[in-house]
């Protein structure tokens, strides 16, 4: 499945909820969206997280991984996106952003996708964030991060 045909059915699926129960997905109830993992991935629990963390195959200590967070925000989507590249610049060195787009949902909502790399203890990673409107003032973020080196491999 391509790139754009994952994120496609991702952010679709985020969007409606993807109500009917599918063999191989993962369903966030409580957040209303659900996501297929990638083949061989596992679905864990990860302390302080709200949702649960999609995660690959480690290698050399670092594990691809999808997750999604949550929060309220009074301002537009564009500023969130924006307030959080700013953060993050504070607490990366050296961190670039390589790609990004606006993307609509079958919905009509939009998501902003930004394609950030830094170095974080070690590894160059990649880390694409999806930043999408939820209800009301709620915001997400889909973040899916892994080693720059091994981005052609996990980008879909």
């Amino acid at each position: 499945m391509s790139e754009l045909r994952r994120i496609a059915v991702l952010l679709v699926c985020f969007a409606a909820g993807c109500g009917s129960e599918e063999e191989g997905r993962h369903y966030e109830k409580q957040g209303g969206f659900s996501i297929v993992p990638p083949a061989g991935w596992q679905v864990r629990e990860m302390p302080g997280l709200k949702y649960r963390v999609l995660a690959g195959p480690p290698v050399d200590d670092f594990a691809p991984n999808i997750n999604v967070v949550d929060e309220r925000f009074d301002g537009d989507l564009d500023e969130y996106a924006l307030k959080n590249f700013a953060n993050l610049k504070l607490k990366f060195a050296g961190l670039e952003q390589v790609g990004g787009n606006d993307l609509q949902l079958a919905d009509g909502r939009r998501a902003v996708k930004m394609v950030l790399r830094h170095n974080q203890f070690g590894p160059v990673l990649q880390q694409t964030f999806y930043f999408v409107e939820g209800a009301g003032k709620t915001k997400y973020v889909i973040t899916c991060s892994q080693r720059a080196d091994d981005a052609r491999e996990w980008d879909a």
